[in-house]
């Protein structure tokens, strides 16, 4: 009777421990900005993490690009790769957990549509074929920056001079 006891209250500490993790993730953080996007309010470094990925994939664009332009492909496939889900994997698990669901799943599918364009050019797709799903990559961040932007959240019982 004492291990049945036991066992379910490892349980129901288990449910309680998920659903505690579940709202933590799925808690949204954002506020509608003066620009009507949704404002994501994160911790000044957190933006800071954000924004130096961000700026590592469109370092990663700008080497596919130039890649292409060159016809070399080592160079589209090592810039591809650098800003696929290896760039994902190196993510902050605290900071996700603040990020929208759908601009999470925004950010993998980039993450991975970056590694697909390093396959295709392993397979040997054609410059064109490069060219165009660059050109998707690149509309998702658009899609993204068009619906989304970057805040810092008040700093709690900080006063105002």
């Amino acid at each position: 009777m004492n291990t049945k006891l036991i066992s379910f209250g490892a349980v129901g500490l288990w449910l309680v421990t998920a659903l505690v993790g579940g709202l933590y993730l799925f808690r949204d953080r954002t506020q509608e900005s003066s620009d009507h996007r949704r404002e994501i309010l994160l911790a000044e470094t957190e933006r800071n993490l954000v924004l130096a990925e961000m700026r590592g994939i469109i370092g990663s664009l700008d080497g596919v690009l130039q890649g292409l332009t060159k016809s070399d492909r080592k160079q589209i496939e090592e810039s591809a790769r650098a800003s696929g889900m290896v760039m994902a994997a190196e993510e902050n698990a605290g900071l996700i957990a603040k990020l929208p669901m759908e601009f999470k799943q925004l950010g993998l599918g980039l993450h991975r549509e970056f590694d697909s364009l390093a396959d295709a050019v392993k397979a040997g797709e054609s410059p064109q074929q490069l060219l165009e799903r660059t050109s998707k990559l690149t509309s998702r961040c658009n899609g993204c920056h068009q619906v989304y932007r970057l805040g810092v959240e008040p700093l709690a019982g900080k006063v105002k001079p």
